[in-house]
């Protein structure tokens, strides 16, 4: 007796009824990538097999960095293909439905909101705005500029002990210095962004750093500011370099950061 496997929909994301679709293979390799057209509105998506991603095996594999790396990139891959002609709303890696009509029913339910954020996207990019910290560089920059280096006197032990000060309370001051240029950097970009938000310090190892994770801001641009935005960043780069603090811009990336909260089926 054959049996056959339980398919469900992988969706990559949601865009316009009328938007092209990449003619490439689904996540698995095997099932194409199709659009599952409803009203204004189409689903990007592939059939998969639905015990791959949720059967009892399925919670090893999603930790399997050999298995999810792979089909990670394929998943930002096909968003980032039909991103390109249309604007998108990325769902976030292993976004599964059960069927066609779970995705229609699902679309249907969400249509509103979903157009709307659809429309404000056109002709908007989103860009990640990171900022990091060379920490020993930081300290000797703000240790220079405090006054009490040129008070160390007296017996070697008092001033040793006053150094050991002096450093702990430099040490201390990095944290509310990151928050101050911070500040400024919100200042600099806020005419020239339509949206922006604070995010979750990033990886250094994740991005290849030797530094530390100083701010992570993701920002919601004209196609056509961005020239304009990375000006006003360098208006501030030799004043933040001075402490061991650099700017890093990439883009543009799908505008995760900035979906309405809808929720998948799975």
């Amino acid at each position: 007796m054959t049996t056959h496997a339980a398919m469900g929909r992988y969706v990559y994301c949601i865009s316009r009824g009328d938007a092209p679709v990449p003619e490439a293979p689904g996540i698995d390799e095997v099932s194409p990538v199709r659009a599952l057209r409803r009203g204004p509105l189409a689903a990007v998506l592939s059939d998969v097999n639905l015990e791959e991603w949720t059967g009892d095996d399925a919670e090893s594999r999603l930790a399997d960095l050999e298995w999810l790396g792979p089909r990670a990139l394929h998943h930002e891959r096909v968003v980032e293909a039909v991103m390109r002609d249309a604007p998108v709303l990325p769902l976030r890696f292993g976004a599964m439905f059960s069927s066609d009509e779970a995705v229609c029913e699902w679309l249907a339910r969400h249509e509103g909101a979903i157009a709307r954020f659809l429309e404000a996207m056109r002709g908007a990019e989103e860009w990640s705005l990171r900022g990091w910290v060379d920490r020993d560089r930081c300290e000797e920059a703000l240790a220079l500029e405090d006054p009490r280096r040129a008070t160390l006197s007296g017996s070697p032990g008092a001033r040793y002990l006053a150094e050991r000060r002096l450093r702990r309370d430099i040490a201390g001051a990095v944290g509310p210095l990151l928050h101050r240029l911070e500040e400024q950097l919100v200042a600099a970009i806020e005419a020239r962004v339509l949206l922006h938000a604070s995010l979750a310090p990033a990886s250094a190892e994740m991005h290849g750093r030797s530094d530390a994770p100083a701010f992570n801001r993701a920002c919601l641009v004209r196609a056509g500011e961005i020239d304009a935005l990375r000006a006003a960043l360098d208006d501030h780069a030799d004043a933040w370099a001075r402490y061991g603090v650099s700017i890093e811009l990439t883009g543009p990336w799908p505008p995760y950061n900035f979906c309405p909260p809808l929720g998948a089926e799975s």
